[in-house]
């Protein structure tokens, strides 16, 4: 008997009603827009371009970052080949150390240096050492590639011809000071050589001129 798996008259008339009523919800008319409205709809379209922007902005230079850092494996192996081969492990070793030497100065120290700020000749009122803002990370990661690879060279130019210990020294100093510096003067907006117009082309100048 199919009678007991019928749906009685009152679902039938519950399933009716909840019918009307999704079709009532579809079918209601929207108020027009207000200016208001508008405002508030163009200000939140406005807000996520701009933390699209931001994402799009810090993915792109943290790409560029490590491109710059995979500089130090073409470093490493250009100077393996060009040197005895009984140094070979002590070159790459240099190159090791340059970064994680670096890394530390330039969180430490470099980064405000080098940066906005400060007079002519040097960063470090715009931020503070050891400190940072989550937005300057971004930067800090960035312009420690090239702080890296500018320490880098050296190790090429003196390859087989240093003891460990000064070359140590060097890598620091020119990692942690004399970079960030030089960079501030062509790079900050109130460094001297941007003061004169100077133009720098892919940090050729300012890296490749410091190593």
């Amino acid at each position: 008997d199919d009678s007991s798996q019928r749906p009685s008259q009152q679902e039938e008339a519950q399933s009716k009603k909840h019918i009307q009523n999704s079709t009532n919800r579809t079918h209601k008319i929207v108020p027009m827009s207000t200016p208001a409205t508008e405002a508030y709809v163009n200000s939140y379209v406005q807000n996520e371009l701009s933390t699209v922007n931001e994402a799009v902005d810090a993915s792109w230079t943290l790409l560029c970052g490590i491109l710059v850092f995979v500089m130090q494996l073409g470093f490493g192996l250009v100077e393996a080949g060009s040197i005895k081969s009984i140094n070979t492990q002590t070159i790459l070793l240099k190159n090791l150390l340059d970064v994680s030497i670096v890394t530390i100065g330039w969180w430490a120290i470099g980064y405000s240096l080098s940066s906005e700020g400060g007079n002519s000749f040097a960063g470090g009122s715009a931020r503070s050492f050891f400190s940072l803002a989550n937005s300057d990370w971004v930067g800090l990661y960035f312009n420690w590639a090239f702080s890296a690879a500018a320490a880098t060279i050296v190790s090429g130019a003196v390859a087989g011809r240093i003891r460990f210990a000064p070359y140590i020294v060097t890598s620091a100093t020119i990692g942690t000071i004399i970079f960030p510096i030089v960079s501030h003067w062509a790079w900050a907006t109130n460094g001297w050589l941007y003061d004169l117009g100077f133009i720098d082309f892919a940090g050729g100048a300012v890296i490749h001129i410091t190593g």
